[in-house]
Protein backbone atom coordinates (compact mmCIF):
# COMPACT_ATOMS: atom_id res chain seq x y z
CA UNK A 1 0.00 0.00 0.00
CA UNK A 2 1.18 3.45 -0.81
CA UNK A 3 1.37 6.31 1.66
CA UNK A 4 -1.41 8.12 -0.22
CA UNK A 5 -3.76 5.18 0.18
CA UNK A 6 -2.99 4.88 3.89
CA UNK A 7 -3.52 8.61 4.45
CA UNK A 8 -6.77 8.43 2.45
CA UNK A 9 -8.06 5.54 4.56
CA UNK A 10 -7.14 7.36 7.79
CA UNK A 11 -8.86 10.58 6.67
CA UNK A 12 -11.94 8.68 5.51
CA UNK A 13 -12.09 6.85 8.85
CA UNK A 14 -11.77 10.15 10.69
CA UNK A 15 -15.03 11.31 9.10
CA UNK A 16 -17.00 8.08 8.85
CA UNK A 17 -16.46 6.67 12.35
CA UNK A 18 -17.62 9.82 14.25
CA UNK A 19 -20.62 10.18 11.93
CA UNK A 20 -21.52 6.52 12.53
CA UNK A 21 -21.24 7.01 16.32
CA UNK A 22 -23.47 10.12 16.23
CA UNK A 23 -26.11 8.35 14.12
CA UNK A 24 -26.14 5.34 16.47
CA UNK A 25 -26.50 7.62 19.52
CA UNK A 26 -29.43 9.44 17.89
CA UNK A 27 -31.14 6.11 17.13
CA UNK A 28 -30.61 4.93 20.71
CA UNK A 29 -31.98 8.22 22.12
CA UNK A 30 -35.02 8.05 19.81
CA UNK A 31 -35.75 4.48 20.94
CA UNK A 32 -35.57 5.59 24.58
CA UNK A 33 -38.00 8.45 23.86
CA UNK A 34 -40.37 6.02 22.10
CA UNK A 35 -40.21 3.64 25.08
CA UNK A 36 -40.90 6.54 27.45
CA UNK A 37 -43.88 7.57 25.29
CA UNK A 38 -45.37 4.06 25.52
CA UNK A 39 -45.08 4.12 29.32
CA UNK A 40 -46.77 7.56 29.39
CA UNK A 41 -49.63 6.20 27.31
CA UNK A 42 -50.19 3.42 29.81
CA UNK A 43 -49.98 5.73 32.85
CA UNK A 44 -52.35 8.36 31.41
CA UNK A 45 -54.75 6.03 29.57
CA UNK A 46 -54.13 7.63 26.19
CA UNK A 47 -53.05 6.31 22.79
CA UNK A 48 -50.90 8.79 20.88
CA UNK A 49 -51.78 8.14 17.25
CA UNK A 50 -49.43 10.73 15.75
CA UNK A 51 -46.19 11.96 17.30
CA UNK A 52 -42.74 13.34 16.56
CA UNK A 53 -39.51 13.18 18.53
CA UNK A 54 -36.47 15.43 18.33
CA UNK A 55 -33.61 16.21 20.66
CA UNK A 56 -35.10 15.38 24.09
CA UNK A 57 -38.71 16.25 23.21
CA UNK A 58 -41.87 14.46 22.15
CA UNK A 59 -45.00 16.08 20.75
CA UNK A 60 -48.10 14.12 19.86
CA UNK A 61 -51.85 13.86 19.64
CA UNK A 62 -54.41 11.28 20.65
CA UNK A 63 -57.32 11.84 18.24
CA UNK A 64 -59.59 9.28 19.97
CA UNK A 65 -59.34 10.85 23.43
CA UNK A 66 -58.79 14.37 22.05
CA UNK A 67 -55.57 15.04 23.94
CA UNK A 68 -52.38 16.86 22.98
CA UNK A 69 -49.09 15.73 24.56
CA UNK A 70 -45.75 17.47 24.98
CA UNK A 71 -42.76 16.04 26.84
CA UNK A 72 -39.34 17.45 27.60
CA UNK A 73 -37.16 14.65 28.88
CA UNK A 74 -34.20 15.64 31.05
CA UNK A 75 -31.71 13.83 33.26
CA UNK A 76 -32.97 15.60 36.37
CA UNK A 77 -36.73 15.62 35.66
CA UNK A 78 -39.34 15.15 32.94
CA UNK A 79 -41.78 17.90 32.01
CA UNK A 80 -45.03 16.31 30.84
CA UNK A 81 -47.95 18.38 29.57
CA UNK A 82 -51.27 16.95 28.44
CA UNK A 83 -53.91 19.30 27.05
CA UNK A 84 -57.53 18.22 26.79
CA UNK A 85 -58.57 19.60 23.40
CA UNK A 86 -62.24 19.52 24.46
CA UNK A 87 -61.51 22.56 26.65
CA UNK A 88 -59.60 24.48 23.95
CA UNK A 89 -61.04 27.02 21.53
CA UNK A 90 -57.97 27.24 19.29
CA UNK A 91 -54.20 27.10 19.08
CA UNK A 92 -51.46 29.13 17.45
CA UNK A 93 -47.70 29.48 17.14
CA UNK A 94 -46.04 32.25 19.15
CA UNK A 95 -42.56 33.38 18.19
CA UNK A 96 -40.57 35.66 20.52
CA UNK A 97 -37.87 37.75 18.87
CA UNK A 98 -34.97 39.67 20.38
CA UNK A 99 -33.60 42.70 18.54
CA UNK A 100 -29.91 43.61 18.63
CA UNK A 101 -28.99 46.69 20.65
CA UNK A 102 -26.47 47.77 18.03
CA UNK A 103 -28.34 47.09 14.80
CA UNK A 104 -32.15 47.18 15.01
CA UNK A 105 -32.45 45.23 11.75
CA UNK A 106 -30.77 42.17 13.32
CA UNK A 107 -33.20 39.89 15.12
CA UNK A 108 -32.93 36.46 16.72
CA UNK A 109 -35.63 34.04 17.76
CA UNK A 110 -35.61 33.59 21.54
CA UNK A 111 -38.61 31.27 21.93
CA UNK A 112 -41.19 29.32 19.95
CA UNK A 113 -44.37 28.21 21.70
CA UNK A 114 -47.66 26.57 20.83
CA UNK A 115 -50.46 28.32 22.75
CA UNK A 116 -53.77 26.59 23.42
CA UNK A 117 -56.53 29.12 24.15
CA UNK A 118 -58.99 27.91 26.77
CA UNK A 119 -62.71 27.99 26.03
CA UNK A 120 -63.43 29.86 29.26
CA UNK A 121 -61.76 31.15 32.42
CA UNK A 122 -62.14 27.75 34.09
CA UNK A 123 -59.66 26.41 31.51
CA UNK A 124 -56.73 28.86 31.22
CA UNK A 125 -54.36 29.01 28.26
CA UNK A 126 -51.71 26.31 28.13
CA UNK A 127 -48.36 26.55 26.37
CA UNK A 128 -45.95 24.02 24.85
CA UNK A 129 -42.47 25.63 24.71
CA UNK A 130 -41.01 24.04 21.58
CA UNK A 131 -37.82 26.16 21.68
CA UNK A 132 -36.26 28.42 24.28
CA UNK A 133 -32.84 29.97 23.87
CA UNK A 134 -32.26 29.58 27.62
CA UNK A 135 -32.63 25.79 27.47
CA UNK A 136 -32.01 24.64 23.89
CA UNK A 137 -28.61 24.92 22.26
CA UNK A 138 -29.54 25.52 18.63
CA UNK A 139 -32.60 26.58 16.70
CA UNK A 140 -33.28 24.09 13.97
CA UNK A 141 -36.60 23.29 12.36
CA UNK A 142 -38.64 24.06 15.48
CA UNK A 143 -40.67 26.85 13.83
CA UNK A 144 -41.68 24.60 10.93
CA UNK A 145 -42.39 21.80 13.37
CA UNK A 146 -44.56 24.04 15.59
CA UNK A 147 -46.55 25.27 12.57
CA UNK A 148 -47.11 21.70 11.37
CA UNK A 149 -48.32 20.62 14.81
CA UNK A 150 -50.66 23.59 15.15
CA UNK A 151 -52.26 22.39 11.91
CA UNK A 152 -52.64 18.87 13.38
CA UNK A 153 -54.05 20.17 16.66
CA UNK A 154 -56.44 22.42 14.73
CA UNK A 155 -57.59 19.36 12.78
CA UNK A 156 -58.33 17.64 16.09
CA UNK A 157 -60.22 20.74 17.29
CA UNK A 158 -62.32 20.73 14.10
CA UNK A 159 -63.23 17.07 14.76
CA UNK A 160 -64.44 18.06 18.22
CA UNK A 161 -66.50 20.97 16.86
CA UNK A 162 -68.00 18.78 14.11
CA UNK A 163 -68.99 16.15 16.68
CA UNK A 164 -70.70 18.74 18.90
Amino acid sequence: MSVTTIVGIILLSAFIIPAFIVIQKQKRDRKLLEKFLRSLETENNIKVTDHETWSNKIIGIDYANQKALFVIRDKTHNEIQIVDLKHVSGCSVEKSVVTSEFDKSVQAVSAIRIRFRGRDKAHPDQVFTVFSEDIDMNLGAELRLAEAWVAKFSKGLRRIQDAA
